[in-house]
């Protein structure tokens, strides 16, 4: 059976949460009021940002290439954020698509972190003939250990899940940037799409 986004995100964070030590504290941004909550918390505990946007497999390419879609205007307001602080916005991408897949892993392997500050100037999408595509959605094609973005080709490198360590403590979007104001980080984040998640990392002495 296939998988949801929201499926992805529950094990997502299930696994990143224990892989940490149980050191990361997770919200949705499904309300408001319960982002702020959230937010809140997190700026008491003077924790790092990092922004994950959760994408499930759309399409099989009949070369075996997993596509995935995302708003053109999603792109860029998750370009606008990474501009704020290298490897902190990503989209995560599963080379898994159905539960029969989901029940064989194990490992963080089997997602991959693409780093939206990578993505370089991008334009709208285009059909065949060059015009606008009307629901402005480009596609995403997963050729680990890259992906290419279209209409026109944006290639970037992707990054295992497992090697998240590699960045974990010496990036992301310092809480503290936002000076406590809930209003100036809703401001930050409204544009996104409500399905994406937050990690705050939480200093070890706490």
């Amino acid at each position: 059976m296939r998988i949801s986004e929201k499926t992805i995100e529950i094990n997502f964070s299930s696994k990143l949460n224990y892989y940490y030590n149980n050191n990361i504290i997770w919200f949705g941004l499904t309300q408001k009021q319960e982002a702020k909550l959230g937010f809140d918390i997190c700026c008491k505990l003077k924790g790092r940002l990092y922004i994950f946007q959760l994408k499930a497999i759309s399409k099989i390419l009949k070369n075996g290439t997993y596509q995935f879609k995302t708003p053109h205007h999603q792109i860029i307001a998750m370009q606008k954020l990474s501009h704020k602080s290298a490897r902190s916005v990503f989209y995560v991408l599963p080379d898994f698509g159905n539960t029969s897949e989901l029940m064989k892993l194990s490992k963080l392997d089997n997602y991959w972190l693409l780093d939206t500050k990578q993505i370089s100037r991008i334009s709208e999408p285009t059909c065949k003939n060059g015009k606008i595509r009307k629901n402005k959605t480009h596609y995403i094609n997963m050729e680990i250990p890259f992906a290419t973005i279209y209409s026109k080709p944006v290639k970037v490198d992707l990054t295992a899940l497992s090697g998240f360590s590699n960045f974990y403590s010496s990036s992301g979007l310092l809480t503290s940037s936002f000076n406590n104001d809930f209003d100036n980080f809703w401001d930050m984040i409204k544009d996104l799409d409500k399905s994406t998640k937050i990690a705050v990392e939480v200093p070890e002495q706490i």
